[in-house]
C-alpha cells in the first residue's frame, strides 16, 4: 500500500508548487491516492494471501477471494456509479 501511495508522490508535489491553491490541491491529492493506495493494495495482499491459503485451508481462501471479488468492485464498479 505504502509503494501505490509513494508513486503518486511526485504529482502531489507537483501541485504544491501551484501558488495560492496548491496547499488545498496536494492535500486533496494526498488523501485520494491514499484511498486508491488502501482500495488497490489491499486487494492485492488478499489476492496474495488467498492463493496461499487455498493450498491448506481451501474455505479461508475461497472466503479470501470473496474479499478479492469485493475488493475488485470497489475500485472498478463504484466509480461508474458515482458518475451516474
Amino acid at each position: 500500500m505504502l509503494g501505490f501511495y509513494l508513486l503518486f508522490a511526485p504529482f502531489v508535489q507537483l501541485l504544491a508548487w501551484i501558488p495560492l491553491v496548491g496547499w488545498l490541491l496536494a492535500g486533496v491529492a494526498k488523501v485520494a491516492a491514499a484511498i486508491f493506495s488502501f482500495f488497490v493494495g489491499g486487494t492485492i495482499a488478499c489476492l496474495t494471501l488467498a492463493i496461499a491459503w487455498i493450498r491448506f485451508r481451501p474455505c479461508v481462501g475461497i472466503m479470501l477471494l470473496m474479499g478479492v471479488a469485493l475488493g475488485i468492485a470497489a475500485i472498478f464498479v463504484v466509480p461508474v456509479w458515482l458518475e451516474e
